[in-house]
């Protein structure tokens, strides 16, 4: 399957420009039908192969769409949707009056297999990938007009009714991750990845990040994937045990000098006797280690974590908030913990050289950093143009491609690029 230029001009309409059509079509009484794609798995590729990566998969995930629309017979309107995001699709299929749709699970078959094809097209030139990795969901619905249920409730019953349906496929999929990520556990079979977190004014190496990696050629080589799976499995405190024996481990091959940044969840720092028991096992000493506090669920319980974390801190043990700036939770994670090190989301940092209102946003945590007394570092830094911003906004350190991908052995600080 070919894609036109012409095409990849165009972009999918949102929702709310093609709900009119939609609700045209039901007022007539036709019934239509909808496809429903979830592609949100896609965003854990962005901190292996960056920003453009993801940007390029999106699109051609639109292309796909797009020329279904173009191929389809002239009975049939076929209206690509993106809902939000870019990572979730409703693809509406209005039939003419003459040409009824009795059934839509022929077109999911159709609609999922164009995209795959799609998909395979474009690996050839990314071989990072092969199209196990590229793992979407998706659903269907018939919306039928029914008298004294106004249309827009219809549409939202549907779309509901084929979410419903892709949710089915994601938690039978969550079920057979389980077993793999027990196998991975029960073997030991984690890996580390290191990142340098590098200082911009004097050009020389903070620490660096540990990154927990599964199996090659696995699902769980994405480290979203093995924390999201062991977060619905109830197997958080084993793999984060096990991510950090890895980390300590292999954190061997980086001189002391330099701090450890280790990830850990937000929910197992409210239970403080496991926690400690995991870090005497594991070798996590104080001095050393910074904990990136993460936020998989919204945190029930401030003032339980923030006990746990006062408790750490008398210890000797650093915190930094992770993708501050993402939302709401991140903010109050900083008012309320006070932490050592902000990180700043890489969503605020993209394109900052040319976006006059993330620079504010940066200089307001750079005034922020400098009262608390706190070190702010940017995340996701991807070219010298990004860098020079943050450097000239008085943003202190800083992580990301530009400088070194995650990798082992650690990237050495001689060998970094710099701006």
């Amino acid at each position: 399957m070919k894609y036109r230029k012409s095409a990849r001009k165009k972009e999918v309409k949102t929702l709310e420009k093609n709900l009119p059509k939609v609700e045209k079509a039901l007022r007539k009484g036709i019934s239509l039908g909808l496809v429903y794609l979830d592609v949100s798995k896609f965003w854990s590729f962005e901190e292996q192969y960056g920003w453009e990566f993801i940007d390029k998969l999106f699109s051609r995930v639109s292309e796909v769409l797009l020329h279904l629309k173009e191929k389809a017979p002239p009975f049939l309107d076929v209206l690509p949707t993106c809902r939000m995001w870019r990572d979730d699709f409703v693809v509406f299929f209005i039939p003419g009056p003459k040409h009824p749709l009795k059934w839509t699970e022929g077109l999911l078959t159709r609609v999922v297999e164009a995209l795959r094809e799609g998909l395979k097209e474009f690996l050839p030139k990314n071989e990072r990938l092969d199209q196990g990795d590229l793992e979407f969901f998706s659903g269907w619905a018939m919306i039928h007009s029914v008298k004294g249920i106004p249309v827009g409730t219809l549409i939202s019953r549907a779309i509901r009714e084929a979410l419903d349906f892709a949710a089915e496929q994601r938690f039978s999929n969550v079920s057979q991750l389980a077993l793999e990520l027990d196998e991975i556990i029960n073997g030991g079979k984690l890996s580390t990845v290191f990142q340098p977190v590098v200082c911009l004014d004097t050009k020389t190496v903070l620490g660096y990040e540990a990154l927990a990696r599964g199996p090659e050629g696995s699902a769980f080589r994405n480290p979203e994937v093995i924390f999201n799976v062991a977060a619905q499995a109830r197997s958080l405190m084993k793999v984060e045990r096990l991510a950090k024996i890895s980390a300590m481990e292999a954190a061997r091959q980086i001189p002391e000098r330099y701090k450890l940044f280790l990830n850990i969840d937000s929910e197992l720092l409210i239970q403080p006797r496991e926690i400690f028991k995991m870090l005497k096992e594991v070798g996590c000493f104080p001095g050393r280690v910074v904990f990136e506090i993460t936020e998989r669920k919204a945190v029930k319980d401030f003032e339980q974590l923030r006990s746990v974390i006062q408790m750490m801190k008398k210890e000797g043990y650093e915190f930094a908030i992770d993708d501050a700036g993402s939302g709401y939770a991140s903010m109050e994670s900083i008012a309320i913990l006070d932490p050592q090190y902000i990180k700043i989301d890489q969503s605020i940092i993209r394109g900052i050289e040319t976006h006059s209102v993330k620079q504010d946003v940066v200089k307001a945590f750079v005034n922020l950093s400098r009262m608390r007394h706190a070190i702010l570092i940017a995340e996701g830094v991807e070219d010298e143009g990004e860098c020079r911003m943050l450097s000239s906004l008085g943003v202190a350190c800083a992580q990301g491609f530009f400088f070194a991908r995650p990798a082992f052995p650690p990237p050495k600080a001689d060998s970094l690029q710099c701006c």
